[in-house]
């Protein structure tokens, strides 16, 4: 029965725990061979998957490019940098130039009062500590309206217990930081707005304001102003409560960082053009690469080691990505810039990106369609190496071999272990016939010896 337990070799003259052992090894073989020919054609699929993840990347790489939009690209230059950042937002404009001026950069406003405490700890009135204060901040969002809170202190409490109440407060905490701000010999209780773009209000470095609260906090300053960013173009001037301009020049956006003038040129990227051209290049060059590396036969020496996968059909879909570019050698208006060559050991695609800028700076946009049917093409193929030529097929092939191999592996994987359980059983029972014959040769000795004394 399964899970019976036979200890081989208990009668000390039938060793057959050893007799199965070898047994067993004989009947493996045919198990051990298939064991090693899945081996192969796990490391074979492994390889070819690796190849279609290789294409599968190049499918989605041409898939995300649109012509209007690859085409349309454009670059745009800034003479002053130190005054603004500019970039494209929106590749759909015409080429232009343009002059802006700087007249104001945004800032937060801080103010403080005078008062100078110790240390942040330090009450407002140590004598008077059930003396009641009050402060109210009021902030202008941008949106409308007016936020105001009213805190309520006393004399007990701490410049930092101050803070934390502000900072801390659901309505007038979203705008401004309350902060003590050290001025050499002590601390000032000091305001700052939180974020500069929230408001639009504008102010100016002014004070002393009396609010009430001499006594407790000094009188208030204003140490810097609140200020709305400037931009000036022609007889026009843009305001933004924080640094970016968007669309005030068509399809940019501007960030100032200091006052002064600056020009923006727009025109056609090339460089960027040119640039997608070349990661298509190098996709296709990692396919190849990748072929190139199934199907070398090295030699060393006199020693010849055969390719990791013998097929055609990979030979075949290296020279068909390699003529997606013939175009470009056949092709009148390009092939005078020698874009193109090939690599004659490895035959990567080699691409001479600056003589391919120059072939789009002196040809219109229609003979650059050629570029875009080579993208198109190369989808094409690739997805169908990927899907049902080429390395899709030689995929379901190996796995279906897998499969058969697995199936006969579980076959002999049942077989042996239902020949060594019969093994076992009878191999016991032989032992038990033995043991047996045993014990009747000990009566049969028995015997003989008490006739033995018997006869004495």
């Amino acid at each position: 029965m399964p899970g019976e337990i036979y200890y081989p070799n208990i009668t000390g003259t039938f060793d057959w725990g050893t007799l199965l052992d070898g047994l067993m090894k004989l009947e493996s073989v045919r198990l051990n061979r298939l064991e090693f020919q899945k081996k192969q054609v796990d490391k074979t699929l492994s390889y070819l998957k690796e190849l279609k993840s290789t294409l599968e990347d190049l499918v989605s790489f041409t898939s995300g490019i649109e012509k209007n939009s690859w085409f349309s690209k454009k670059s745009v230059e800034v003479s002053n940098p130190d005054v603004a950042k500019v970039t494209i937002i929106d590749n759909d404009i015409p080429e232009y130039t343009a002059s802006a001026t700087v007249t104001k950069v945004a800032q937060v406003e801080v103010k403080y009062f005078d008062r100078v405490f110790s240390s942040p700890d330090e009450q407002f009135n140590s004598d008077n500590p059930d003396a009641e204060y009050q402060l109210t901040l009021t902030y202008a969002p941008r949106d409308g309206g007016t936020v105001s809170k009213t805190f309520t202190f006393y004399g007990r409490d701490t410049l930092q217990s101050l803070i934390d109440q502000i900072n801390n407060d659901p309505d007038i905490g979203k705008y401004l930081h309350a902060y003590a701000m050290y001025v050499g010999d002590g601390y000032q209780f000091a305001l700052v707005e939180k974020d500069i773009e929230a408001s639009d209000y504008e102010s100016s470095p002014s004070g002393p304001y009396d609010v009430g609260l001499g006594d407790v906090l000094g009188r208030l300053y204003i140490l810097q102003g609140a200020q709305n960013s400037e931009l000036r173009i022609g007889d026009h001037s843009f305001t933004d409560p924080g640094y970016t301009f968007t669309n005030v020049l068509p399809g940019l956006k501007v960030e100032v960082k200091k006052a002064g003038d600056f020009t923006v040129t727009v025109r056609r990227d090339f460089e960027g053009i040119a640039k997608v051209f070349g990661e298509l290049v190098e996709k296709v060059n990692k396919v190849i690469e990748k072929i190139n590396d199934l199907t070398k036969v090295t030699v060393s020496g006199d020693k010849v080691s055969a390719p990791k996968i013998s097929d055609y059909e990979l030979k075949e879909l290296k020279i068909r990505l390699q003529r997606l570019f013939f175009p470009l050698l056949e092709d009148s208006n390009i092939s005078k810039y020698n874009v193109i060559d090939f690599d004659k050991d490895s035959g990567k695609v080699q691409l001479n990106l600056s003589q391919l800028r120059k072939f789009l700076e002196e040809n219109p946009e229609e003979n650059w369609q050629i570029l875009y049917d080579i993208v198109q093409n190369a989808k094409d193929l690739a997805d169908l190496a990927t899907n049902s030529a080429y390395v899709a097929p030689l995929i379901k092939g190996y796995e279906r071999i897998e499969k058969r191999i697995e199936e006969k592996m579980e076959y002999y994987r049942s077989y042996l272990a239902e020949k060594e359980e019969f093994l076992r059983k009878r191999f016991a029972s032989i032992e038990s016939y033995i043991a047996g014959l045993q014990q009747i040769q000990a009566k049969i000795n028995n015997i003989l010896a008490v006739q033995m004394l018997l006869t004495t």
